[in-house]
């Protein structure tokens, strides 16, 4: 590991001389060793130690909190014995996409409670705030780290034993990560510590709360369960209009229930509630903050075990904190960081429009999806920037979704992977009427016609089979929009009264599918001398079609899970029918430089001729095969195939088994449209290509197989039943009453449907809560809740 990098003692004992233990442990990148010691505070010995371990190639970590005293090991959660800081670990895109520290540094010191320091550790950002004393409650620590974690949508480090990077010290990177481009790297402060502690309940307020999990739930109190709830309202508790625990219960922001309950049950603790009070507002259905409580299978353990997490990191009962936990100032600034927070979310940084009244600074892409940071900043990302810059209703998945295909016809004849795939993509975007689903069509359209492939777009509605064939053999690489898509599947998935001409389009676009690195063979007719068949070689057929969830999703039958018409289709379902909409939008042209990106993808890889014959379809293409970037890639893309064999075992006798069977094949070539769109004159595929296609390609496969699960059916009780447990789930963990379940079924018999229902309860699938009856008397009512 030859490198001009060495040790900085300097940097190195700002930290040690702050720490009242220094307890450090080696870990080599190879492997070859871990090694721990502490040093109690002799600064000296211990840069002496880290500038010989870190020459030798050793990575440096220090340990964030106490362990026990001449611990010369790396620790584990026993030898720990106080927590001195709140962390978070904010590590760049795996696709090694942007990731501007000092923007996402700076934008982490403008909020309510900044770090007191944080530490670039050659590779992310570390952030440290510094408690005002030694904290031994360290299960609420950690729940006050997974506050922060989630927060910032960070990794998952808030185990009260965490190792983080030594400043001063160089990072080796180990060989995964050099070969994804990482270099050594200086560790060091990007901010300063300033001096600044926090009471741990006063962090505990300043971030929104976490989601428990079993698999880090901090250790719990006991909570005292009344023997008979009293169902309690705000103006029981006599609370103001502007009061923030009425705010909690009466109006909970609604993108997290479980989130919301925490939230007030928390508020409610710290302001000296009694576990009986929180309780009766937690499960009181006139109250919105307990939707997600009475969803539940047990809504009373569900409320004990938020109060639980909330006593962990919060006074006890009969207890209140010495200031209030929040004032109305700070719960205005905390409801609009929140609001702030999900608008950066829906619109990428360098698109938003500046706001006179904020600094001028970049901000940091926290709050964006996953694939999309791994995405990176390529040809594909600039594009559903551009759209979702420029729609009413952005929608970055469902343009996602038009991407792939529409680049992939670009790309099309032109490329194929190391094991011969191909870019032809067929992608379903689906979203409700009025949802923002029609924008992404017509901006890849226009994409095409801009970069002069309008003769590679076919029409938006396909008429039938044989029409099909002839737009192929025309333009033997093209790309069909297609609105509506759901009718048309719909229609062709019940072969026996469908027309034919209907039920042939699915046919040809299923025996198309494979044939993109081969021949396809068109019907022979009787008078083959005026009609002959129709030879296509290779034929790139890509489309993205949109539909709305119910006319998709009621269309499908096992049948279509088991022929592979399905899994040959990239699902791109939207988590926001109806995004916040984009009002007084300025017209922007396509940028040049995506335009250029398109026509260097239609020309090739440099210095290959995909065409030495010409481009006619009966003329075989020779397309430039795109190799792996290294070893590695290859290697990785024999595991997930490995992984889906593994997958299919398990599930042969499912009918999802035909759509996990094309998980891999869906990777390989998702991964392989990205690596074209980044480098069209010489791609290559990475790990980061083939991790970032697997994303896809598995949530893909999710809403497959949830759909399975939720809608397929084979007979018309079935299909009932499943279309009543549907509306029921789409309730969310509100329930709905029984009139508005009839309301929303009436397509089903009245004794039927109460057949459903209680076929439904006695399976354990849904729970019904009966109501109180009115002072005015009448029948029972009851409201019915989906159990997860």
């Amino acid at each position: 590991m030859a490198s001009p990098l060495a040790f900085d003692p300097a940097i190195a004992a700002t930290l040690f001389k702050s720490l009242d233990q220094i307890h450090l442990v080696y870990i080599h990148p190879n492997g070859i060793g871990v090694h721990g010691r502490d040093f109690g505070t002799d600064c000296e010995e211990a840069l002496a130690a880290c500038a010989k371990a870190n020459a030798d190639g050793y990575n440096i970590y220090w340990t964030v909190n106490r362990v026990a005293q001449h611990l010369h090991a790396k620790p584990a959660k026993h030898n720990m014995r106080a927590a001195r800081f709140i962390h978070v670990d904010i590590d760049p895109p795996k696709s090694g996409g942007a990731f501007d520290k000092p923007a996402i540094a700076a934008a982490m010191l403008d909020i309510d409670a900044p770090p007191s320091f944080i530490i670039d550790s050659g590779g992310g950002l570390q952030a440290f705030w510094r408690l005002d004393g030694l904290a031994e409650n360290l299960a609420a620590i950690e729940g006050i780290n997974m506050q922060v974690r989630d927060y910032f949508e960070a990794d998952a480090c808030q185990n009260i034993d965490r190792l983080m990077r030594v400043p001063g010290s160089v990072n080796w990177p180990d060989k995964k990560k050099q070969m994804r481009g990482r270099v050594p790297r200086l560790a060091t402060f990007i901010s300063e510590d300033d001096g600044t502690v926090y009471a741990p309940e006063e962090l505990a307020a300043s971030f929104p709360p976490a989601k428990p999990s079993a698999a880090n739930a901090p250790t719990l109190a006991a909570v005292n369960v009344p023997a008979n709830i009293t169902l309690i309202t705000c103006d029981d508790l006599g609370l103001s209009a502007l009061d923030p625990i009425r705010i909690a219960i009466e109006q909970p922001p609604g993108h997290d229930r479980s989130g919301d309950g925490l939230a007030a049950a928390r508020i409610m603790a710290n302001a000296g509630h009694a576990d009986a009070q929180i309780i009766g507002a937690l499960l009181n259905p006139a109250n919105p903050v307990a939707a997600h409580f009475l969803a539940q299978r047990s809504p009373l353990r569900a409320a004990s075990r938020a109060i639980q997490l909330v006593r962990a990191d919060g006074p006890g009962e009969g207890e209140t904190l010495h200031a209030p936990a929040m004032s109305q100032e700070d719960w205005d600034r905390f409801v609009a960081n929140c609001k702030a927070k999900v608008n950066r979310a829906m619109v990428p940084a360098q698109l938003r429009e500046p706001d006179p009244d904020e600094d001028i600074i970049a901000t940091p892409r926290i709050g964006v999806p996953a694939w999309r940071r791994d995405l990176g900043d390529g040809a594909m990302a600039q594009f559903i920037d551009h759209v979702t810059s420029t729609a009413p209703s952005p929608q970055p998945w469902l343009t996602l979704g038009a991407a792939l295909p529409m680049f992939g016809a670009a790309a099309g004849r032109r490329y194929a992977g190391p094991t011969n795939l191909r870019t032809n993509i067929y992608s379903i975007g689906i979203a409700r009427s009025g949802g923002g689903k029609d924008r992404p069509l017509s901006a890849s359209i226009d994409l095409m016609i801009a970069a002069g492939l309008a003769n590679h777009v076919g029409s938006s509605k396909i008429a039938s089979g044989s029409g099909l064939i002839t737009a192929v053999t025309r333009n033997p690489s093209i790309y069909f929009p297609i609105d509506e898509i759901g009718f048309l599947i719909a229609a062709a998935a019940n072969k026996n009264k469908a027309p034919k001409h209907i039920v042939e389009i699915m046919e040809i676009l299923t025996e198309f599918y494979p044939r993109s690195n081969g021949r396809f063979l068109g019907t022979a007719y009787a008078n083959d001398k005026e009609r002959p068949r129709e030879v296509i070689e290779q034929p790139n057929l890509c489309l993205f079609g949109v539909t709305t969830p119910r006319v998709f999703w009621g269309a499908l039958s096992s049948a279509n899970m088991e022929d592979g018409s399905l899994a040959r289709m990239l699902i791109f379902e939207t988590d926001n029918d109806y995004p916040d909409l984009q009002h007084n939008l300025i017209p922007k042209p396509i940028p040049d430089n995506l335009i250029e990106v398109v026509k260097a993808i239609s020309d090739g890889a440099d210095g290959h001729n995909p065409f030495p014959m010409g481009q006619g379809s009966a003329i075989v293409p020779k397309p430039y095969t795109v190799p792996y970037a290294n070893a590695e890639a290859a290697a990785l893309l024999i595991e997930m195939r490995n992984e889906q064999v593994d997958m299919n075992r398990r599930n042969e006798n499912d009918i999802v088994s035909g759509v996990i069977a094309r998980l891999a094949e869906n990777t390989a070539k998702v991964a392989l449209v990205k690596a074209i769109t980044e480098n069209p004159q010489s791609p290559t595929i990475s790990v980061a290509d083939l991790e970032w296609g697997m994303e896809i390609a598995r949530k893909s496969v999710e809403s497959l197989i949830k759909a399975a699960r939720e809608t397929v059916a084979d007979s018309e009780h079935e299909t009932m039943v499943k279309r009543v447990m549907k509306v029921i789930a789409d309730a969310g963990s509100a329930g709905i009453d029984g009139t508005s379940l009839s309301r929303k079924t009436q397509f089903i018999d009245r004794r039927k449907r109460g057949d459903i229902i209680a076929g439904l309860i006695e399976a354990g699938m849904i729970r019904a809560m009966k109501m109180p009856k009115p002072t005015t008397g009448g029948p029972d009512k009851f409201v019915y809740f989906d159990i997860a």
